[in-house]
């Protein structure tokens, strides 16, 4: 009688383990296409003349709270900070020799890459100029982005703001 019982607690760990890896197999999948509320903030920091500012100090702050993230731009001007949570951004950038930038707030939207240059005006360092105006729809929505292999959903949004007439055919898609 012992030695039925060690086989019937043999063949329900082994169903168990049977169960428990099925069960991980068929979640990796859903796992694997999850994606994070965040997207990114990348741009150029250049002077009037269009020439690059390297080394620039960048600061990209969500609006909403206040909370900010510094970057450094690049010796090609360029200036990059990944992995922020969805919402309104400013951006604010500084060299020695030139005025201070502000950009006003501009919509993060999940998976996005929001693309804001900033051109610093020749000034004192104590300086700073608020640029109010917003990103232009290029930047606002990159439905053709190269670094992301997805459509964003602000689709619908920015096309109707254009032409109506892109919904219609859209409606017609299937992604």
């Amino acid at each position: 009688m012992n030695r039925n019982r060690h086989g019937i607690r043999n063949a329900f760990r082994h169903l168990a383990c049977f169960f428990l890896t099925l069960a991980a197999l068929a979640g990796c999948p859903w796992v694997l296409l999850a994606k994070e509320a965040t997207g990114r903030v990348v741009g150029v920091v250049h002077d009037q003349s269009g020439a690059v500012i390297p080394g620039a100090h960048v600061v990209i702050k969500i609006t909403a709270t206040g909370i900010s993230r510094d970057a450094t731009s690049d010796t090609a001007g360029n200036y990059q900070v990944l992995s922020l949570p969805v919402g309104n951004y400013s951006v604010t950038a500084e060299w020695k020799g030139f005025a201070s930038v502000t950009t006003s707030a501009n919509t993060l939207d999940i998976n996005q890459t929001l693309k804001i240059d900033v051109t610093l005006p020749v000034g004192s360092s104590t300086d700073t100029v608020t640029v109010e105006a917003q990103a232009s729809p290029a930047t606002q929505f990159q439905g053709l982005d190269t670094s992301a292999a997805d459509i964003g959903s602000t689709f619908g949004r920015v096309a109707s703001a254009y032409d109506p007439r892109i919904l219609q055919v859209a409606a017609h898609l299937r992604f």
